[in-house]
């Protein structure tokens, strides 16, 4: 997926995946910034639809999707912990 990243025989989670394009952000139309689609996007809610649109290009332009893949990993590493001490003899 390219969120991990091995240096040294150390996986370290949550690289920042590079793109190699410029993505647009807008509203009604008209282009806005990145942080003000993020903040418009986490206003709108589940039961009354927004009176505007966003549309955009980016596969993940508010970093839900690798929070989530984050937070999948780090859970996964506490459950292997876990399960490591668990079997240990005391």
């Amino acid at each position: 997926m390219g969120y991990f990243k091995t240096i040294g025989g150390v996986t370290t989670p949550l690289t920042q995946k590079v793109y190699d394009k410029e993505f647009y952000f807008k509203k009604d139309g008209k282009s806005i910034t990145n942080q003000e689609y993020c903040k418009l996007q986490s206003s709108i809610d589940s039961d009354i639809p927004p009176s505007f649109s966003l549309t955009t290009d980016h596969p993940d332009p508010c970093g839900k999707k690798e929070k989530r893949e984050y937070d999948r990993a780090v859970n996964q590493r506490k459950r292997e912990i876990k399960q490591d001490d668990q079997k240990r003899p005391k």
